[in-house]
């Protein structure tokens, strides 16, 4: 596409545009990384760190090493289990920020 076709002694742009553009790997991370604010990568971190305490506690693989088939039972059985550290049941809101924090 050609933004300026200018004649008398100016220059001529011919120029490309692109909706794609290529990032390293580096800057994907930090477009990643600004869209949550320092809360909630604070947060996601506490709530994965439960979820590993729980996968040690029951001897269970790390998430990472857990098959994608047995990963909803696993999952459906740690919301059921889990408990604040004074035992109390976490609220309805709770459970689905641990969740989205471990997708």
């Amino acid at each position: 596409m050609q933004f300026c076709n200018v004649t008398d002694d100016l220059p001529v742009f011919d120029l490309q545009l692109t909706l794609f553009v290529s990032i390293s790997d580096e800057e994907r991370q930090k477009l990643l990384d600004a869209r949550q604010s320092s809360n909630t990568r604070q947060q996601t971190k506490s709530y994965l760190k439960i979820l590993g305490d729980y996968l040690r506690e029951k001897s269970l693989p790390k998430l990472e090493e857990h098959d994608n088939a047995a990963l909803p039972e696993m999952l459906s059985t740690f919301y059921a289990n889990v408990r604040k550290e004074d035992g109390d049941f976490y609220k309805l809101q709770s459970l689905k920020c641990i969740r989205t924090s471990i997708n």
